[in-house]
C-alpha cells in the first residue's frame, strides 16, 4: 500500500518533473550557485503551492412537481416530462428553481436568479419556458397555432448559443418528451438557432445556396448519417439537430424543390429560411444577431408573426439573459436599448414582457442584492420603483445531519483502501463491488452491488459522517487540501495514514452519484498552480 498514487503524491510529482526540467534545461557551471539554487527550487512553495480543493456545492431538493404551487396545467407537463426516460427533467426541482417556478408561473413576476455554478440556472428558465407553453393551452386553438416566438433566450456570445442548443435537443428534442408537448399543444413544439453559424444568409433558392447545401450534406451529415455508432453518441450529447436530416436535404439530384422543406414533425428549425418562414416557439441568438435581425427586411416576418400572436389576449414574451452579469458598462447600456426597440417593433409595452436573468456574480450581502435588483431594472426597462417586484433567488444550500470527523480506526480503515485498483475497475462493476465491500464490512456499511454501485455507494455516504463534513468544508468554497484533511482526520498523527484516508475518501465521494436526480456526492475539482519562468 505504501506505493499506492494519491493525489498528493501526484502533485509531488508534477513539482519533482518541473525541477528536474529546469535544472536540466538551464545548468549552471558554478557548484556552489547549483546547490543553492537546488535547495531553492526544493524549499516549500517556491515553483509550486499546495493544492487546493473545491466542490460544486449541494442544494436541496423540494418536492415533486404535483406538490408544488403552480398552475395546474404546469404541474401536469412537469410531472409528465419528469417520467421520461432520457428526458433530464428530474422528478424532484431544487428548492431555489422551485420557488422561480412559482414566481414566474403563478404569480407572473420576473425572475433574477443569482444562484451558484452548478446550481441548476439553466433548467429555471427552461422549466419556466416549458410551463408557459403548457399554460397557453388554455387559449383559443387559433393562438397556439400561431407561428411566432413565445420565448427569445439570449447571449452574449455565439459558443454559449451552442451550448444551450444541445441542452434543448436532448430535452425538448427527446422523442417522447416532443410527442407529450405536440399532445398538449396540438402541433409541434420547436426552437432555432438563429446566429452567423445558422446556414445560409441570403435566399435559400439561390443558386450559392444550393451548392452550400449540397456541400453541407456531402461534407457533414452525409457521411456521420452512415456512421450509426458516432451518430447515436452525437444525439445522446445533444449535438445532432432534432429532425430529420436526411429526409430534410434529400439525395443528390433529386429537384430542389421537394428539399429543404421543414416537416410537420421537425422539433428543430436548422437553417435561416426555415426561421424565417415559420418562427419557432423558441428563439436562441445572440443580442448582436438579435440587432441586424431587426434591422434586415429578410427577418421581418419573424418579428410579424411573433407580434401578429402577442396581438392576442393572455399572451406574454419571455425573454432570458443568461450570463446577465457579462452586460456591464458600455455593452449593458447597447443591450437596454436592444431590448427597448424589441417592445417597440413587436407593439407590447414592457408589462407584456417577463423576464429571466441568471448570474453566478453576485454576492450575498443585502446592498449587493440591491444592486442586482437594480441593475436587473436598468437592462430590462423596469422602473427602480418597481424593483421589489422582481423576484430575487438565491441558492438552497443542502444542509447535512450530523457531519462530523473520523476517528482513528475510520481512518485507518479508509487509509487500507485500494483506491488505484478500485479507479482500473470501475468498468467492472463485479471486482469493484468487492473492493468497496471490504472498506465497507470495516467501517460497518452494508454491501453495495455492482448492479447499481455508484447509487448504492451515494447512499452509504450520505450518512458518513466524515463524508458529509467533507461536503460542508469545500461545498462552494475553495480550502487548501491540507487544512481540509486535518479537519477530517484530527485524531490521526501519521501524515501518510491521513493522506491516504483523504484519498481514499475523495475517490469514494467523487464515485457516488444518485441515480434518482443524477447528482454526484461530491463534485471535486483541484487548483494547481506551478510557477512559470518568468517568476522565477
Amino acid at each position: 500500500m505504501s506505493d499506492q498514487q494519491t493525489i498528493q503524491s501526484a502533485i509531488q510529482e508534477l513539482a519533482k518533473d518541473l525541477r528536474a526540467y529546469l535544472e536540466a534545461q538551464y545548468h549552471v557551471r558554478d557548484e556552489s550557485v547549483l546547490l543553492e539554487r537546488k535547495l531553492l527550487l526544493s524549499n516549500g512553495a517556491t515553483i509550486a503551492q499546495r493544492p487546493y480543493l473545491e466542490a460544486t456545492p449541494a442544494y436541496s431538493l423540494s418536492d415533486e412537481y404535483s406538490k408544488l404551487d403552480l398552475p395546474a396545467a404546469t404541474k401536469e407537463l412537469l410531472s409528465r416530462l419528469s417520467k421520461i426516460s432520457g428526458s433530464e427533467i428530474y422528478p424532484k426541482p431544487y428548492g431555489h428553481q422551485a420557488l422561480a417556478l412559482t414566481a414566474f408561473l403563478k404569480d407572473g413576476r420576473d425572475v433574477l436568479a443569482a444562484t451558484g455554478t452548478g446550481s441548476g440556472k439553466t433548467e429555471i428558465f427552461l422549466l419556466s419556458i416549458l410551463g408557459s407553453l403548457a399554460e397557453e393551452c388554455r387559449l383559443e386553438k387559433k393562438v397556439t397555432s400561431l407561428t411566432g416566438f413565445r420565448a427569445l433566450i439570449l447571449y452574449p456570445m455565439n459558443s454559449l448559443v451552442a451550448d444551450q442548443l444541445a441542452r434543448m435537443r436532448r430535452i425538448i428534442g427527446n422523442k417522447d418528451a416532443a410527442a407529450l408537448l405536440r399532445e398538449k399543444r396540438g402541433r409541434q413544439v420547436r426552437f432555432g438557432m438563429y446566429t452567423s453559424r445558422t446556414p445560409f444568409p441570403g435566399e435559400i433558392s439561390s443558386d450559392l445556396n444550393k451548392s452550400r447545401s449540397r456541400e453541407l450534406l456531402r461534407n457533414l451529415y452525409k457521411p456521420l448519417l452512415e456512421d450509426e455508432n458516432l451518430l447515436a453518441q452525437l444525439k445522446a450529447r445533444g449535438k445532432w439537430p432534432a429532425k430529420d436530416v436526411a429526409r430534410f436535404f434529400g439525395n443528390d439530384g433529386s429537384r430542389w424543390e421537394n428539399r429543404l422543406r421543414t416537416s410537420d414533425e421537425d422539433i428543430e428549425l436548422l437553417m435561416r429560411h426555415e426561421i424565417q418562414a415559420s418562427c419557432p416557439d423558441i428563439l436562441i441568438t445572440n443580442y448582436s444577431m438579435l440587432e441586424y435581425m431587426m434591422l434586415r427586411p429578410i427577418e421581418r416576418g419573424i418579428f410579424d408573426q411573433t407580434a401578429l400572436w402577442l396581438a392576442n389576449k393572455g399572451t406574454f414574451l419571455t425573454v432570458v439573459l443568461d450570463e446577465a452579469h457579462m452586460y456591464r458598462g458600455a455593452t449593458g447600456a447597447e443591450v437596454a436599448f436592444l431590448l427597448r426597440r424589441l417592445f417597440a417593433r413587436l407593439g407590447v409595452t414592457r408589462e407584456r414582457v417577463r423576464f429571466i436573468l441568471t448570474t453566478a456574480s453576485v454576492g450575498g450581502s443585502a446592498s449587493d442584492e440591491a444592486a442586482a435588483r437594480d441593475f436587473a431594472c436598468d437592462l430590462t426597462g423596469l422602473p427602480r420603483a418597481k424593483r421589489q417586484t422582481i423576484a430575487f433567488i438565491r441558492g438552497t444550500p443542502e444542509k447535512w445531519d450530523k457531519p462530523g470527523p473520523a476517528t482513528q480506526e475510520q481512518a485507518i480503515s479508509l487509509s487500507r483502501f485500494d483506491g488505484d485498483r478500485f479507479a482500473s475497475l470501475t468498468h467492472d462493476s463485479t471486482n469493484a463491488a468487492a473492493i468497496l465491500n471490504k472498506l465497507g464490512w470495516e467501517l460497518g456499511w452494508s454491501p453495495v452491488s455492482g448492479a447499481s454501485l455508484a447509487d448504492d455507494l451515494y447512499s452509504k455516504i450520505s450518512t458518513f459522517g466524515p463524508a458529509k463534513m467533507l461536503v460542508e468544508a469545500v461545498g462552494g468554497n475553495t480550502q487548501l487540501l491540507d487544512n481540509v484533511t486535518l479537519q477530517i482526520f484530527p485524531q490521526v498523527p501519521d501524515e501518510s495514514v491521513r493522506t491516504r484516508a483523504m484519498d481514499a475518501l475523495l475517490r469514494i465521494c467523487n464515485f457516488g452519484r444518485d441515480d434518482k436526480t443524477g447528482r454526484v456526492f461530491l463534485p471535486a475539482r483541484l487548483h494547481l498552480f506551478f510557477r512559470g519562468l518568468s517568476g522565477l
